[in-house]
């Protein structure tokens, strides 16, 4: 039994679901960029793509998608371009 067309069904409800969130706005580009300004502050992958899917406009939703965020990250960082508000 092959799995490719349970595979195709994923990956065409994955990006239906994800054409509505400012996921849809992000390029490759935009992506590296992100990973790259985002390395120093020890995010988790799961944190990375949540941040990435949502794009966070203020301080609150970054602090929310980031555990621990008031222990993990200053409050400059939080605050950073690099992580809220990035295009």
């Amino acid at each position: 039994m092959s799995h490719i067309p349970q595979v195709a069904t994923l990956q065409l409800e994955a990006l239906s679901a994800l054409e509505s969130t400012p996921a849809a706005e992000q390029t490759s580009e935009s992506v590296s960029e992100f990973l790259r300004r985002t390395e120093e502050f020890s995010l988790t992958r799961a944190e990375r793509l949540m941040l990435l899917n949502s794009r966070p406009r203020n301080e609150l939703e970054a602090r929310l998608l980031v555990e621990e965020s008031e222990e993990r990250l200053s409050d400059q960082q939080v605050i950073s371009p690099d992580l809220t508000g990035f295009r």
